[in-house]
């Protein structure tokens, strides 16, 4: 009776063993699952207060003008407003952002100033990892690489309307 007992036990424990054992795996997965989830909702949330808060205002180099959006399908350029300045050192309020995927991770580079970018350091910030492909498309409602469109054409028509009104 006591070799029963004991093999009774030995198979109850064993499949206590397997729940428990299922149970820590489980959590384990679940606790991945929601860091992941975790830093996806960040990397959103910074996105979407950028992109709620660009502007179209080209940016400007020795009187050359950029476009305020630059995107060329793996990465996003463009100026936003919205800047704090609690210390009052006159930081503007206006930053340039470029999202840019580069080594499998989407990184978000931040000029301080939105103009002369070439003589800035940005700060850089990556906000995931693993990311497989970055897809950008913006809309003109045609498909646009730039915005606003930096247009000769436009302003080759408002010198020759000013000259026809001579």
């Amino acid at each position: 009776e006591l070799v029963v007992a004991m093999a009774i036990f030995a198979i109850l424990s064993l499949a206590a063993w397997k729940v428990f054992d299922g149970l820590v795996k489980t959590r384990d997965r679940a606790t991945l699952a929601a860091n992941i989830l975790s830093k996806q909702q960040a990397a959103y949330a910074q996105m979407l207060r950028d992109f709620s808060q660009a502007v179209p205002r080209s940016t400007r180099k020795d009187q050359q003008a950029r476009a305020a959006l630059l995107s060329d399908g793996q990465s996003v350029e463009f100026t936003r407003i919205g800047v704090i300045d609690p210390l009052l050192v006159g930081k503007s309020p206006m930053e340039r952002v470029r999202y840019t995927l580069q080594d499998g991770s989407l990184w978000r580079l931040v000029y301080a100033q939105a103009d002369d970018l070439s003589q800035q350091q940005p700060s850089k910030t990556r906000l995931l990892g693993a990311v497989e492909s970055l897809q950008i498309l913006t809309l003109d409602p045609a498909p646009s690489a730039i915005y606003p469109p930096i247009d000769n054409a436009s302003s080759a028509n408002s010198t020759s309307n000013a000259n026809s009104s001579n």
